[in-house]
């Protein structure tokens, strides 16, 4: 796609603001003229910018909850899906700092509304829990057992729909070439982070393996929304998440995209009474 196009159709989709900020991190990150200096400033006034830009609901609140902030959190607690519209994670970058009520934190998959019939075929990443999901049961199989992908039903049925000419099917995979370098990649993170550890999209990018601007750190980290007694829902992110709860990992970086509106509530009352000293217990 050309960079015209992208710029229209950012401008068509998320306003001319949103162009700015893009094309100022471009500049400072990855044109030609960035450097060590452009770079340091952008990650100096870049937050401030997007802060100020950024539609944020929590500033109805004046319990301190941070619309961009990365936590450490035990992958094993994390346990099922959010509910809200599949997929949730469409347009993540936009919902940082989101409030929601309703029931979309306790529905199951079966009421939990599709808005994306033509996307990736749902049941082979979503099920009722995350251990459930035939995504995991592969990753599980065959990193942590020693079972061959191609004998698991989630690659079998990859490839059948790939060869019966369905597009997209797992990433941006064409054929059995690609899937199994997809498999290949996902045994090298599991090598790489069992080998030096997990690291998050901002260190990545401090060690010059990511040039990612200041909200695609936190849209590119497993994300999660927070239901309304704090228990913290899978939302983007899916491989490295079922990746790192198969091998074990007590700790990875997740950042938050909606919170319940139970749960802002609940922190603002600890807020006042905490006189100061309130922190938000997720996870």
């Amino acid at each position: 796609m050309s960079t015209t196009t992208t710029a229209l159709r950012t401008v068509r989709e998320n306003g001319l603001s949103s162009l700015t900020r893009r094309s100022l991190a471009y500049v400072a990150l990855r044109s030609p003229l960035a450097n060590v200096a452009s770079r340091r400033l952008y990650w100096t006034i870049g937050p401030r910018f997007v802060r100020w830009h950024h539609n944020c609901a929590l500033e109805q609140y004046a319990a301190p909850l941070e619309p961009f902030c990365v936590r450490w959190v035990d992958p094993a607690n994390i346990d099922r899906f959010s509910r809200r519209p599949y997929p949730p994670d469409r347009n993540r970058r936009e919902l940082f700092g989101s409030v929601r009520d309703g029931e979309w934190d306790r529905r199951s998959m079966a009421e939990t509304p599709d808005s994306s019939p033509e996307e990736f075929p749902r049941h082979l990443f979503d099920a009722e829990t995350i251990a459930e999901t035939p995504l995991y049961r592969a990753i599980e199989d065959c990193i942590v057992g020693d079972d061959d992908w191609l004998e698991t039903p989630f690659v079998r049925e990859v490839l059948e729909r790939l060869a019966a000419g369905e597009y997209p099917v797992w990433g941006t995979c064409r054929d059995r070439a690609d899937v199994l370098e997809r498999c290949r990649e996902l045994e090298a993170l599991a090598v790489d982070v069992i080998c030096a550890g997990y690291r998050s999209q901002r260190e990545l990018v401090a060690a010059g393996e990511s040039d990612r601007d200041f909200v695609g750190t936190f849209a590119e980290e497993i994300t999660v929304d927070v239901a309304r007694d704090g228990e913290l829902l899978a939302v983007g992110g899916k491989h490295r998440l079922c990746l790192t709860k198969a091998i074990g990992l007590e700790r990875v970086p997740v950042s938050i995209l909606v919170r319940h509106r139970d749960w802002v509530e609940r922190c603002e009352q600890q807020w006042f009474e905490s006189d100061g000293g309130f922190y938000e217990d997720i996870g």
